[in-house]
């Protein structure tokens, strides 16, 4: 919301006061005066062409990236340049805000990023950088995403298997990168649009699961390998999305796996039977154990 009231009021042009003419009398009486007026008010016209200037750059600013990304199968990037390039268009499509940006000018970098040949690279570090550049070209071009189902179905792929349980290990090199991927997909809810890719239920079933299994291990970590509370807020704010705000049903075998966090909390074997909690607590035990172990052995 921020960024588009920002975009309204650059888009608004400022008020420009009227010159007041001069009296009649003035300029009967002294030619000259008219012409001394004119000129003082021709410098008012040069900051309104400038503000105009920058209102057409403030709201159409277009992608000065134009560095390769994709390649040839023969003749492949080299890792460590596609790592340069890609952050370099990381840094300057954070910088873009919501409607201040061409979208044409994004549309061929956004095809190159949804290539297998990024999405499924061997370097965690490319991967990373994609990951970031593609939730951001996500958030410019809301609600409509440039991408075929094929394509989200890949991207997805990248952030549920590669990019959110890596978020699992605080001293990755680039955790930076992760995180910003998980904020913008809570923040922007780019996340929901895994509920509209066919055929993607095992993707989502897998991101509930990973992330049900990394809160339950950071819990048993010591305390420098745990991770940050602001990661567990965020991806527990996601998996809340999906939830309440998916456009469809949630599947069953997600519901399932949600349900089957408390049993891990609380197994059957360890529910006392009817009748049995108030033997062990108001029948003192016959053998001289414990309470605790007499109302277990009733069960």
């Amino acid at each position: 919301m921020r960024s588009r009231q920002s975009a309204r009021r650059r888009s608004a042009p400022a008020p420009v006061e009227e010159a007041s003419p001069a009296p009649a009398e003035l300029h009967d009486s002294n030619p000259e005066s008219g012409g001394e007026a004119e000129s003082e008010a021709e410098p008012e016209a040069e900051p309104q062409a400038a503000e105009g200037d920058y209102e057409g750059e403030g709201e159409h600013q277009s992608l000065k990236f134009n560095e390769e990304l994709s390649w040839r199968p023969a003749k492949p990037i080299p890792s460590g340049t596609l790592l340069t390039r890609l952050e370099k268009l990381s840094k300057e499509l954070a910088d873009f805000e919501q409607g201040e940006v061409d979208l044409s000018s994004l549309k061929d970098v956004s095809a190159q990023l949804a290539h297998r040949n990024l999405l499924q690279h061997k370097d965690r570090g490319v991967k990373a950088y994609t990951a970031c550049c593609l939730v951001d070209i996500l958030r410019l071009f809301v609600p409509d995403a440039p991408f075929t189902d094929d394509q989200l179905k890949m991207m997805f792929g990248l952030f549920v298997k590669d990019i959110l349980p890596s978020l699992q290990d605080p001293t990755n090199p680039y955790n930076s990168q992760h995180k910003y991927v998980l904020m913008s997909l809570t923040d922007v809810k780019s996340i929901l649009l895994i509920s509209e890719i066919h055929g993607a239920d095992d993707l989502l079933l897998r991101l509930f699961n990973s992330t049900f299994d990394g809160v339950s291990a950071n819990a048993k970590a010591p305390a420098e390998e745990q991770v940050a509370k602001d990661v567990e807020i965020h991806l527990t704010e996601m998996l809340i999305q999906l939830i309440d705000e998916s456009p469809g049903s949630v599947p069953a075998s997600v519901i399932d796996a949600i349900i089957s966090q408390f049993l891990r909390a609380a197994p059957p074997w360890r529910w006392p039977k009817q009748g049995a909690k108030r033997q062990t607590i108001n029948a003192p035990p016959q053998d001289g154990t414990s309470g605790l172990c007499h109302g277990q052995s009733h069960l």
